[in-house]
């Protein structure tokens, strides 16, 4: 039996049928395993950037909330921001949270997440 990664075309010259039969059923295997392979990689960037659009738009939101009090003192203007952008950060938190229990361990996408739960409290200080 020949390796299809291996093959070279002088090979091919004089293979009994069933032998081309098998080559063709290796590459044809190995064809649909490497699209399955491509399809799993595609869906996982889709994912990642969906993720990426949904911390963007929650950390935009917040950053608007807090644009609101630039014409207040210092006092009432963080008071403010924290009654109003509370709630945002908190249900960003939920959602890293829950987002963590969705990826693989080890990958780069979970050593992101777990930076940032682990260092919320200073990415969320106002």
């Amino acid at each position: 039996m020949f390796d299809a990664q291996q093959l070279r075309v002088q090979e091919l010259a004089g293979m009994a049928p069933q032998a081309v039969a098998q080559l063709v059923r290796q590459l044809i295997e190995r064809i649909d395993h490497q699209a399955r392979e491509i399809d799993c990689k595609d869906a996982e960037i889709r994912f990642k950037q969906v993720r990426l659009e949904k911390i963007t738009f929650e950390l935009g939101r917040i950053w608007q909330a807090k644009r609101q009090f630039t014409d207040m003192d210092a006092a009432r203007r963080l008071a403010a921001r924290e009654a109003i952008t509370k709630a945002l950060w908190e249900e960003l938190y939920v959602w890293l949270q829950l987002e963590r229990t969705r990826v693989a361990e080890g990958g780069a996408t979970a050593k992101a997440l777990d930076y940032s739960l682990r260092h919320w409290a200073a990415l969320t200080r106002t």
